[in-house]
């Protein structure tokens, strides 16, 4: 795979918005990069529009594909028919074949051009045109000419979406955001693929955890990661979708990866150490493994920090409670003290515990309760048995990671063995 930097993919999917005749220039810290327009993929009648660009310093290639665009009715009607409604048969030229009939719902689809008559066998083929059918023979030559494993596919929200799905369809790689679901759209054995992760180490999507079309899915394809905390998620909005969001050049470092501390896992909500992108081109295999083995260890090592602070809650309350009746006792004792002599005369000390038995609960030992022992003893031991659950998690978290990690190892090993 071509090892082009995350800010580059986010520029070019912003670029891929405006129209260029010649290339994209993509300027990172101080750099110049420029990509040359291969071909330009344009189709009035669907709204599809993208670019095949190649690096000549590098020879890289990238088919991206523009996104949803707020005044175009067909991006829209992509939108719903495809991403929302759409199923496999969405995204084959022509499907189900069927007798003809003359039925009302047939000569509808006839009439409007979403079928076509058989005339030899009487018999009715549905056909589509869309973004996906109308890009597919562009991505298939360029696929044929460089190999899938030399593209990368990209781009943003729908855009995101066909890079996504032709990055399956080609056993390819992509890097998107804020990509419309797909998942859908697949095959029922690359559905299959994608539950069983096979895509996770080829396809990377980043996209804002309270961004209403990123994360609206139930299935990902990839590789999912968050550009911000999930715990901070105070609900859905599309103020993050825009391809503005990711393109500041702060969000990254000097190579032009996402600083990892702006990114947090998709299943283990935890932040990131490396941008995965980063890792991928640096030659990290099974990058995905590695990123959630550090979630694993990380999370472990909060869950230990959480034991800790139980520990301390435990004991602390332990010495409140303690303080509280060596206090309680002190103060009976004060009043039952200054009975019996002076202006107290009149009064006993079985006037003092009286009076304390009706304002507060008192002990066998009489000594007198601002608080109800038995609530804060099951307070106590609520916290015990949170400690205990807490550090057995945390050690077997931990256990997790390290046995994650070893077996990732065995296995690279072993596959060096094979080669």
């Amino acid at each position: 795979m071509p090892k082009i930097s995350d800010y580059e993919f986010a520029e070019i999917s912003r670029q891929n918005y405006k129209d260029h005749s010649n290339y994209i220039l993509v300027n990172i810290k101080k750099q110049e990069i420029k990509w040359e327009i291969s071909e330009t993929i344009k189709n009035p009648d669907t709204g599809l529009d993208g670019y095949v660009l190649q690096n000549p310093a590098t020879n890289e290639i990238v088919i991206s594909f523009r996104g949803t665009e707020p005044d175009s009715l067909k991006d829209y009607e992509e939108d719903l028919h495809g991403i929302i409604l759409g199923d496999s048969d969405y995204t084959k030229k022509e499907y189900g074949k069927t007798p003809y009939l003359a039925t009302p719902s047939q000569d509808a689809a006839l009439t409007t051009g979403r079928a076509k008559l058989n005339s030899k066998d009487k018999t009715l083929t549905y056909t589509n045109k869309n973004q996906f059918t109308e890009a597919a023979p562009i991505v298939e030559k360029y696929v044929k000419k460089h190999g899938a494993n030399n593209i990368v596919f990209t781009g943003h929200s729908l855009g995101g979406g066909l890079a996504q799905y032709f990055a399956v369809k080609h056993d390819s790689n992509a890097v998107t955001f804020a990509s419309a679901d797909v998942f859908d759209l697949l095959s029922k054995e690359d559905q299959e693929r994608a539950l069983n992760g096979e895509f996770k180490d080829n396809i990377i999507s980043y996209t804002y955890p309270d961004d209403f079309v990123g994360t609206f899915y139930e299935h990902s394809v990839g590789s999912v990661y968050y550009v911000g905390d999930p715990a901070e998620n105070n609900g859905k909005t599309l103020k993050t979708h825009r391809i503005k969001n990711y393109v500041s050049e702060d969000m990254y470092n000097e190579e032009g990866y996402f600083l990892p501390h702006l990114l947090y896992g998709e299943k283990i909500k935890g932040q990131l150490q490396s941008s995965p992108l980063e890792l991928k081109n640096s030659g990290v295999h099974d990058f995905h493994i590695r990123i959630q083995t550090e979630l694993m260890y990380q999370l472990a090592m909060e869950m230990e920090e959480s034991e800790e602070l139980i520990t301390s809650t435990r004991i602390a309350l332990t010495r409140l409670l303690d303080d509280h009746l060596a206090t309680m006792k002190e103060l009976r004792n004060t009043y039952r003290n200054r009975v019996g002599s002076g202006k107290y005369d009149k009064l006993n000390t079985a006037h003092v515990d009286e009076i304390f038995r009706e304002l507060v609960d008192v002990e066998s030992d009489g000594t007198p309760l601002l608080i109800d022992i038995n609530e804060f003893e099951h307070l106590l031991e609520k916290l015990r048995k949170s400690q205990h659950d807490t550090g057995e998690i945390a050690y077997n978290m931990e256990k997790m990671s390290k046995d994650f990690k070893q077996m990732d190892q065995i296995l690279a090993q072993w596959l060096q063995i094979r080669q």
